[in-house]
């Protein structure tokens, strides 16, 4: 079995707090015992196969839950159980024309990179940053308009500002004086 996947206890352990299971909880659902998990997260047990066949497809299936929201809980009264739970989704912060604005100039962006990237009209985009109350657009298309945003790289602070946490590597586009932004 050459070149089996290998896990560290360090790694181990970092699953399971990652699902904020206990030992006796993450033994349940990998089909072994307390002990046995605890000496995997102590090295006492070597890890070499952990990461095939009924662990690795656990593994697997917590993270997906986890990146839908979903918890794993078995209850104290019935072990046996096991209960899925939708963790309450976060709260998206405001998201205003003047935030859109400063979130472009941090990307290094003009309206057509913006609206190429959100798959608008560069007017659409031009309505929402001039915050004209005439021209109101629906939520989805604003939705739409920070999604891209977001994608870039950039978090919305509330009514704090905006945080560029990736810098593109070189321009991700390029304007010319004639013609629509190409990639570059």
């Amino acid at each position: 079995m050459a070149n089996q996947p290998t896990i560290t206890p360090e790694e181990i352990l970092a699953v399971r707090e990652r699902h904020d299971l206990s030992q006796d909880e993450m033994g349940f659902l990998s089909g072994m015992t307390h002990r046995a998990w605890s000496e995997y997260e102590k090295g006492l047990r070597p890890a070499k196969g952990l990461l095939s066949g009924p662990v690795a497809r656990l593994i697997r299936l917590l993270d997906a839950l986890k990146r839908h929201d979903i918890a794993v809980e078995i209850p104290e009264s019935d072990p046996n159980e096991i209960a899925l739970q939708v963790e309450k989704p976060k709260p998206r912060s405001i998201f205003t024309d003047l935030q859109c604005r400063m979130a472009r100039a941090g990307l290094g962006w003009g309206v057509r990179d913006l609206a190429r990237r959100a798959g608008l009209g560069t007017w659409t985009i031009t309505r929402f940053e001039n915050g004209d109350p005439e021209h109101m657009l629906k939520a989805d298309t604003i939705a739409t308009i920070r999604t891209a945003l977001e994608d870039a790289g950039v978090e919305f602070l509330g009514d704090q500002g905006v945080l560029v946490r990736e810098k593109p590597k070189g321009r991700l586009a390029t304007r010319s004086k004639r013609g629509p932004a190409k990639e570059g």
